[in-house]
């Protein structure tokens, strides 16, 4: 075994096939790593999506090169660094802890990497690999497009502490979400043109719901699988309740039915691109009552109305909400 610190530097030429097994991919290590992957035959690659470094525009210029691209889907964490290199009358593994990056591969990291010949060590690190490729899903151009559309380089970096797997299930609940909005504000846009609101108001409950979750998705926020009537936030082991008041119609006045949330969301939706976020903590729900600004309407068991007038002075931006979910998720993990 040898050290090495520079991984291009410890590559000789002639290597006819390689297999690699790295936790992140970034474009800046695979342009450095390219006019070597060029040059071999056969190139296999896992990678995966962990924490939300590895890079799209690294995983297309491998499958550019000619690289079959996976991606790891098991149930742990996936971080090893293992490259193995055929030269057809030899194989050697470097082992370490460089990832494929410009600053891990090039000596600009402080890595350390061993070249390891023995013949019974390389057969591990191979095994090992084909039991990763057994877990792993091939990363399409399908797959690719839907990452894009769904805006994982967006996100990428505001869900760093998710495993891959997570990852992918935020992406594919922000597509449903954002669709289902989307959906729904053209239903109830169509009825408001005609004049026809009357008897909307759960649809535009169930738009405010998707809208919501479709945001706060694409800020990082995990909001799960199902929303179901409102939206439910984990924070290590506690929860926080999100009730939605979703509106189109600028001046109506927002329903509260229970204290049952730790905030209430009343989101007017202008169009498809821009909505007014007014955001309410239970406390100040509370305060509200108490002086009487929302009324408890006793026959009904339920309370009344927020008229505009006092609700417009909660308006903020939906980041504002976001800080505060990741600082509760912090102070209760």
């Amino acid at each position: 075994m040898k050290p090495c610190i520079n991984l291009l530097e410890c590559i000789d030429s002639g290597v006819r096939a390689v297999k690699i097994a790295v936790a992140y991919v970034k474009r800046s290590g695979v342009n450095r790593f390219s006019e070597f992957l060029q040059n071999t035959k056969e190139c296999l690659i896992i990678t995966s999506l962990d924490f939300g470094i590895t890079e799209l525009e690294g995983l297309k210029e491998l499958k550019r090169l000619g690289c079959n691209v996976y991606l790891y889907n098991g149930g742990n964490e996936f971080h090893p660094k293992v490259y193995i290199l055929d030269y057809g009358y030899k194989k050697i593994a470097v082992i370490g802890s460089s990832n494929l990056s410009e600053g891990a591969i090039t000596g600009k990291n402080i890595e350390f990497n061993l070249i390891v010949e023995e013949d019974e060590i390389v057969r591990e690190a191979e095994v090992l690999i084909n039991k990763l490729l057994s877990e792993s899903d091939p990363v399409t151009d399908d797959l690719i497009s839907q990452l894009e559309k769904n805006g994982y380089e967006k996100i990428r970096r505001a869900v760093y502490d998710k495993p891959g797997k997570v990852i992918l299930s935020i992406l594919r609940n922000r597509q449903r979400y954002c669709e289902e909005f989307v959906k729904l504000y053209n239903e109830i846009r169509q009825h408001k043109e005609r004049g026809k609101m009357a008897g909307l108001r759960k649809k535009s409950h169930e738009m405010g719901i998707n809208k919501v979750a479709c945001d706060l998705i694409s800020k990082g926020i995990d909001v799960g699988d199902e929303v179901g009537s409102d939206i439910t936030v984990y924070a290590g082991k506690s929860k926080i309740r999100i009730k939605v008041q979703g509106m189109v119609l600028p001046n109506n006045p927002a329903r509260v039915y229970d204290l049952d949330f730790d905030y209430f969301i009343i989101v007017v939706v202008t169009d498809l691109n821009s909505a007014d976020y007014f955001i309410i903590e239970r406390n100040e729900v509370e305060r509200l009552i108490k002086e009487g600004l929302i009324k408890y309407k006793k026959g009904s068991e339920k309370y009344g109305w927020i008229p505009r007038k006092v609700y417009e002075k909660y308006k903020i931006d939906l980041d504002d909400l976001v800080n505060k979910l990741r600082e509760a998720k912090l102070s209760r993990a």
